[in-house]
């Protein structure tokens, strides 16, 4: 019974070096095929019931005019929004992509917004103050991911 168990262990380590250079070639040709890109923050959100062109509105007038200028201030590398019908009542409708080139970019993000939604946004002006906290009335969070993009060579 032993002599089995070391035949099958000798067996299964010969399996294994022989493979290792098929391995490892093919993890080379995946390096040489996809390099590692932007790390993109990824929310979904769904809007509350009547609530979606009411969402894209705010959308259109706070928050792309942020986030131009946080792109050009450098603070990201890019953002994305897109619209999608939901498959059932628990699926997002909206989904907000924002980009950065590497993950210390994320270092102190809140203090980098709170600081930008100042400049940008008077905070006198009540008006526009309501309607930065109004948008939790429009919509719901669904959860998030962080991913890596890929790009192929």
């Amino acid at each position: 019974m032993k002599a089995i168990k070391s035949m099958g262990l000798a067996l299964a380590i010969l399996t294994l070096f022989a493979t290792a250079p098929t391995l490892q070639a093919q993890t080379s040709n995946t390096q040489k095929e996809l390099k590692e890109d932007k790390i993109w923050s990824v929310e979904y959100i769904r809007t509350k019931p009547g609530q979606g062109e009411n969402y894209k509105k705010y959308l259109a007038k706070n928050y792309v005019t942020l986030m131009n200028k946080a792109k050009e201030k450098g603070i990201i590398a890019d953002y994305i929004l897109l619209s999608s019908m939901p498959a059932n009542e628990d699926d997002w409708d909206i989904m907000i992509m924002i980009a950065v080139n590497k993950f210390a970019d994320m270092d102190n993000m809140d203090e980098k917004f709170d600081k930008l939604i100042a400049e940008v946004f008077d905070p006198k002006d009540e008006a526009r103050q309501n309607e930065l906290k109004d948008r939790f009335n429009l919509r719901i969070f669904m959860g998030g991911k962080m991913a890596r993009q890929l790009v192929l060579k």
